[in-house]
C-alpha cells in the first residue's frame, strides 16, 4: 500500500537532489518559506534539512513531494498484452530491479505506485525506497510533524496543470522541471506514452524545445511540431 495517497493545498515540502524546500500555498500559487541545501544525497541529510526547516511543529499537516532522484519513475511497455495489476506490477518490479538493484533492500520490497488502465499499452510506476520511507516517518515522530500525503513531484505537477483538457486525441509533450533534471513526457489522448526521466535542465523555451526534439528523435516518435506544455513548481 502506498503510505500516503492524498494531495492537498497544505504546507508542501519538496525533496530533490540538491535541496529540501518548504513552500506554502498563497492565492493559488506557492510561496517559498525556506530551502536547505543537501551536502550529500542521503537520508540523514534529508532528516537534518527537515530539522532546520521546522524548528517548531507547524499547525498543519504537510504534503511531501519527492523528485525522481529519490523516488524513481519509469514507464514500461506492456505490448498491450498485460491487463491485470499483478502482471503490471511484476513487469515494473523487474524493470526496477534492472535499473535500481539493491541487495540490502531489493526493489521487490519497495512500495509501488502504478498508473495503468486496462487496455493501456504503457504502465507508469513510481517506487519508494523503504529506507527513505522509514527516515521520513522517523523524522515526523522526532520533530512532531504530521505527514498528510506523499506523492511523486511529477504526479503532483501533472495533476495541477494536467494538459488533458485539450481535445480528445490531441498529442503533445509535457515538461516537468526538477532541481537537477528535466522530465519529458509524451502525451497521447491524455495518457503518457513515452518518458525521458533524466534530461539535462533547460531554462529557456528555446532550450526546452531543443530538448524535446532530442527526446523525440531518441524515442523514434513521428515528426516535430506538436505542442509543448511546460510546468513550473511555484
Amino acid at each position: 500500500m502506498w503510505p500516503f495517497d492524498r494531495a492537498s493545498t497544505r504546507d508542501i515540502v519538496r525533496i530533490g537532489r540538491l535541496a529540501v524546500e518548504r513552500w506554502e500555498p498563497r492565492r493559488g500559487a506557492l510561496a517559498a518559506l525556506g530551502r536547505e541545501p543537501l551536502a550529500e544525497p542521503s537520508t540523514p541529510a534529508i532528516a537534518a534539512a527537515l530539522r532546520a526547516l521546522y524548528p517548531q511543529p507547524p499547525p498543519r499537516a504537510i504534503t511531501l513531494l519527492l523528485e525522481t532522484a529519490w523516488l524513481p519513475l519509469l514507464l514500461a511497455d506492456t505490448g498491450g498484452a498485460l491487463w491485470s495489476r499483478a502482471q503490471i506490477e511484476t513487469l515494473l518490479r523487474h524493470r526496477l530491479a534492472a535499473l535500481y538493484g539493491d541487495d540490502a533492500e531489493p526493489p521487490s520490497s519497495w512500495p509501488l505506485r502504478i498508473d495503468h488502465r486496462p487496455g493501456d499499452r504503457f504502465a507508469r510506476g513510481g517506487a519508494l525506497p523503504p529506507r527513505l520511507q522509514r527516515s521520513l516517518l522517523d523524522s515526523a515522530r522526532v520533530l512532531g510533524l504530521r505527514w498528510h500525503a506523499l506523492l511523486p513531484a511529477f504526479d503532483w505537477g501533472w495533476q495541477r496543470r494536467r494538459p488533458v483538457r485539450q481535445p480528445a486525441g490531441r498529442t503533445g509533450w509535457w515538461l516537468w522541471p526538477e532541481q537537477d533534471r528535466l522530465l519529458i513526457a509524451r502525451i497521447e489522448a491524455g495518457r503518457l506514452t513515452a518518458l525521458e526521466a533524466a534530461a539535462p535542465p533547460a531554462g529557456t523555451p528555446a532550450a526546452r524545445a531543443a530538448q524535446v526534439e532530442l527526446a523525440r528523435r531518441r524515442l523514434g516518435i513521428g515528426s516535430g511540431g506538436d505542442p509543448i506544455v511546460a510546468g513550473a513548481f511555484s
